[in-house]
């Protein structure tokens, strides 16, 4: 097999398992940006390995960023190995509906960071493991998903409605409190009318997976959320990637490719989740005066923390409301709940009511569910001080990490906190000599981002005090000195 063969082969393998068209995947391009994460690098390893029956392991491939570095690596492992003719069998055979990943996963569950059990109520300190740890791994930003009064709602609607909608909404499982939730949703965002979820995922997925065709064009922040990215393949359209909340590779895209197809969907998060940054709404909004398209933005972690309020990025920079086509937010962060929402005008946000697959064919969400996120809506309401609160723990956290000269990636306001550490064997280990300081911070390592950017992520939430945060920034920089 010459390199060329090599090449389109590994590119095959890798578009089928991303859901891409091969043609759309340029070599050198890191393929976190196609929708890559570590679940994918776990079944292309063992898919390579089985096709070219070499060994290519999990902690092997999370080093190789994009198509080219693969390639490379299977070249001169083959060459190392002199062995010829390794063309795919065209045999027919059927392949095993779990690829040959064992040892991968495993060295994934060694690392014994991954699916720690908690006990107890998701405040401020956590048992993990029956160990109490001071919990920065949650995002029960204004601390609802613990308050007396959002889980006495949660039991109320229990007693009331049972544990299931038994039903999807339209086949006989609307709850009351289904419209009651829906109509809260949009009277505090100022729009029209909102439709409920019962997945934050599935909404982003479903949502743009219906309204877009084959014929249209998604053009999404190359750091979007995976929900966002499942979205589009799903749709079938063409899918591009815009530099990081770069306004100019936005306008670069637009003015070269948006009069090429039907209709033009341009998606961001407030804000982003692995960053903690904030999205240039304001300035995405201006380039609809420029360019005809849509914009759709998922506020998954700018709900309830963005604007005097709490309403948003919409908020935060005074947006029209109808400048946004479709403002998509999560139950599961602020909200104390689970599930997801699309907000909007009334003609669209119906049509998605009666068709929309994730709607239509799913069972409504719980009544628990529901009342504690209607409950979060109006406790907000009454307490938006919460939000400054929040802001300023936020602000805090960032101020002293800076002076202890300990680098942060993020914008003030936001309770998204990543520490760069770039290593991913020093993440791990400073990770783990967190927990024995009793404290839980998680750490992200590729293929979840890219190669030398592993961080450990922290969540601020209202239930943590300043002493919490000068205890974290103590232990860090004790850590990172003998490290």
């Amino acid at each position: 097999m010459d390199n060329t063969e090599l090449h389109l082969l590994v590119t095959d393998i890798v578009a089928k398992e991303l859901l891409v068209n091969a043609r759309d995947i340029n070599p050198t391009t890191h393929l976190v940006h196609y929708g890559l994460n570590s679940i994918h690098a776990i079944t292309l390893a063992g898919e390579l390995t089985r096709k070219l029956q070499i060994n290519i392991d999990f902690s092997t491939l999370i080093n190789l960023r994009n198509i080219k570095e693969i390639v490379v690596f299977i070249d001169e492992t083959l060459n190392k190995k002199s062995l010829p003719g390794l063309a795919i069998n065209s045999q027919y055979e059927i392949e095993p509906l779990v690829p040959p990943v064992e040892e991968q996963i495993a060295l994934l569950a060694d690392l014994n960071l991954y699916f720690c059990e908690s006990d107890g109520l998701p405040a401020s300190v956590i048992q993990i493991e029956g160990q109490s740890q001071l919990n920065f791994s949650s995002y029960n930003y204004l601390g609802f998903a613990h308050d007396n009064d959002i889980i006495n709602a949660s039991i109320k609607a229990l007693k009331t409605y049972g544990t299931s909608a038994s039903a999807s909404r339209v086949a006989g499982g609307q709850k009351t409190i289904h419209r009651e939730l829906e109509q809260a949703i949009a009277r505090f965002l100022n729009v029209e009318s909102a439709l409920i979820f019962n997945s934050g995922h599935a909404t982003n997925v479903t949502t743009i997976g219906h309204l877009m065709q084959a014929d249209d064009l998604i053009l999404l922040d190359e750091l979007s959320h995976n929900s966002l990215i499942q979205g589009a393949q799903l749709s079938g359209a063409q899918l591009k990637f815009f530099n990081h909340n770069n306004v100019d590779s936005l306008r670069n895209l637009l003015s070269d490719f948006c009069h090429q197809f039907n209709k033009t969907l341009v998606v961001t998060e407030g804000i982003f989740s692995m960053d903690g940054d904030i999205a240039p709404l304001d300035k995405y909004v201006a380039l609809k005066n420029e360019f005809p398209f849509f914009l759709y933005v998922d506020e998954a972690h700018s709900l309830g923390v963005l604007g005097q309020k709490g309403a948003g990025i919409g908020e935060h920079y005074s947006i029209n409301r109808s400048d946004v086509d479709l403002w998509m937010g999560t139950l599961s962060k602020a909200m104390a709940s689970c599930g997801g929402y699309i907000a909007g005008n009334h003609q669209l946000i119906n049509y998605l009511k009666y068709t929309s697959p994730g709607s239509v064919f799913s069972c409504g969400l719980s009544p628990a569910d529901t009342a504690a996120a209607l409950a979060s809506f109006e406790k907000l309401q009454q307490n938006p001080d919460r939000v400054q609160q929040l802001r300023d723990l936020s602000n805090y956290l960032i101020q002293q990490l800076n002076e202890q000269a300990i680098e942060v990636k993020s914008n003030l306001g936001s309770p998204i906190i990543p520490i760069i550490i770039g290593d991913e064997e020093m993440t791990i280990h400073i990770c783990k000599e967190l927990r024995k300081k009793n404290i839980y911070l998680q750490a992200i390592i590729p293929p979840v981002i890219a190669a030398n950017q592993s961080r450990l992520r922290v969540f601020i939430n209202h239930a943590h005090t300043y002493k919490d945060i000068d205890f974290l920034v103590k232990a860090l920089a004790s850590i990172l000195v003998l490290a």
